[in-house]
């Protein structure tokens, strides 16, 4: 099922230049190649990516590719992760594109006239929340540095997420429901992988061997996904 998000277009507007004291909102967006409804939320996705507190992130997923196009960013683990968010999430989805997740805790996925709305009253709380973990990141040549430890209470049994991403990638789509369009994609997510286990409320300090010279996000999240307790990135 692919539902249209042009409507989210007025998402864009409205939403101020970042403050030195705003935290990191993160966004992923399932997204394909194959998707034809995909398109708009992409560029959606580039223009919430400018904000200076935003982490947009695209994760492709695999389950259009029989529609006639392989999608060279897709990953079946993208695939699973949405999943898993659509169990824990108030929503009637399972698998659908385009859907926006903000900050572990919304998710839009639908044209309808409630969806600007929705979008930015999501992202006003994900930036009017405090922290609930103080987060430090730092590379030095192939090497990433992570400082972390609870911000107030202890938060329970977390995961260290490494993301790494593209910052733009262009695609000319040969087959499907997209071919003969030439798409352009922000922040396209090439890896996710824990990196390490916290216990929510002792200090954490780790050093990190990089595989890739590619930006990079480290997200803190809960065992079961959930809410974003901190996260920062490096261009």
């Amino acid at each position: 099922m692919r539902i249209l998000l042009t409507s989210l277009s007025l998402v864009c507007f409205g939403m101020g230049a970042a403050q030195a004291d705003q935290k990191m909102v993160v966004l992923e967006l399932y997204t394909s190649q194959g998707c034809s409804s995909c398109p708009p939320a992409d560029k959606i996705l580039t223009e919430l990516s400018k904000h200076d507190d935003v982490i947009g992130l695209g994760l492709h997923v695999d389950y259009w590719d029989y529609l006639g196009w392989k999608d060279k960013f897709a990953q079946a683990k993208f695939s699973k992760r949405q999943s898993t968010y659509n169990t824990i999430l108030s929503t009637r989805y399972r698998l659908v594109t385009p859907q926006m997740i903000v900050h572990g805790v919304g998710q839009v996925a639908g044209g309808t006239g409630k969806s600007p709305r929705l979008i930015e009253d999501y992202i006003a709380k994900a930036r009017a929340l405090k922290e609930r973990a103080v987060l430090n990141i730092a590379r030095h040549n192939k090497t990433l540095t992570v400082q972390l430890d609870k911000a107030s209470a202890p938060v329970g049994r977390s995961r260290v997420q490494l993301v790494y991403f593209k910052p733009m990638e262009r695609v000319k789509i040969g087959h499907g429901e997209n071919g003969g369009r030439t798409i352009e994609y922000t922040n396209v997510v090439s890896q996710w992988e824990t990196i390490a286990q916290w216990n929510g409320s002792t200090p954490l300090n780790l050093t990190y061997d990089l595989e890739r010279d590619e930006p990079l996000a480290v997200i803190v999240q809960g065992e079961k996904l959930g809410p974003i307790l901190a996260a920062r990135k490096l261009q």
